[in-house]
């Protein structure tokens, strides 16, 4: 056999390692042959460097190039195919989530650690991944995917489950949001004999001003948390709820007043009010 040659075998992802294949395959100039045998339950791929004879630098050179790409390959692989289900058994061994509660939250886990605009935590783990692949690929001339996910990836699957941390903290922070939005509208859909209206304003310096129909003053004091006008909100329990322009800038208590009011809620687009606050 050629000296130039890499050989990935795998029996668990031989989907995604096919498409990685076919995706090589169509990169244009890279000098090598790829062959695929399946063989149930294996699937094995090899990777001969064409024209490749002999050692010398300008060979040695394109190896490595080549090998960036097959490692690059390899890491799409373990993210499309292997980390749901170490995700999912991460999730069910240290969070105690089955059934329809697995089904809930491993999307919303996934998404975040996915969701490279927010975390940056898909380009960390890819970077990690396929500098330890690579590594392991200077010594190797054969890789079995389970193999190396199991005993060669240890830097990787320790960011993983950091990050596994953090998104299964920013779900439970979510949950419990949810769950006191649900209980808010609750409460205020069973208000049904209060027909009043309120206008809330949330000034410069964050001050939260209530007002009736009438423009008077309900109340005004300097907001310390998001708590006080929702307690406000409840003693008073209107049916509907105007927000000033002032308000809509603050992300805070504005949107939690948006779930809880939905369209009973609307935003005033300039007034007396928004002017004086």
């Amino acid at each position: 056999m050629n000296d130039y040659y890499l050989e990935v075998g795998t029996s668990d992802y031989k989907e995604e390692l096919s498409q990685a294949v076919h995706d090589l395959y169509h990169k244009d100039g890279l000098p090598i042959e790829i062959s695929e045998v399946c063989r149930e339950p294996n699937y094995l791929v090899s990777f001969i460097y064409a024209n490749l004879k002999g050692k010398n630098v300008r060979n040695e050179l394109t190896v490595k190039i080549v090998q960036y790409y097959i490692a690059h390959a390899l890491g799409s692989v373990v993210l499309q195919g292997w980390e749901e289900r170490f995700i999912r058994k991460k999730l069910k061994n240290d969070y105690n989530m089955f059934g329809s509660e697995m089904d809930e939250a491993y999307p919303k886990v996934a998404g975040y650690l996915n969701d490279q605009a927010e975390t940056g935590f898909l380009r960390l783990r890819n970077r990690i991944l396929v500098k330890s692949i690579l590594e392991f690929l200077n010594d190797h001339q054969r890789i079995d995917l389970e193999g190396f996910m199991n005993f060669r990836s240890g830097q990787y699957k320790r960011e993983l489950k950091k990050q596994i941390a953090r998104a299964v903290n920013v779900y439970a922070l979510q949950q419990e949001h949810e769950s006191f939005v649900r209980l808010l509208k609750r409460f205020f859909e069973s208000q049904r004999d209060n027909k009043n209206t309120m206008h809330m304003v949330i000034n410069h310096k964050d001050e939260v001003a209530f007002y009736d129909d009438n423009h008077s003053v309900l109340i005004n004091s300097s907001a310390e948390s998001e708590d006080h006008p929702i307690s406000v909100l409840l003693k008073r329990s209107p049916n509907r709820l105007i927000v000033h322009v002032a308000a809509e800038k603050q992300s805070g208590i504005a949107r939690i007043v948006q779930e809880v009011f939905g369209d009973k809620m609307t935003y005033c687009r300039g007034c007396s009010l928004c002017k004086e606050n």
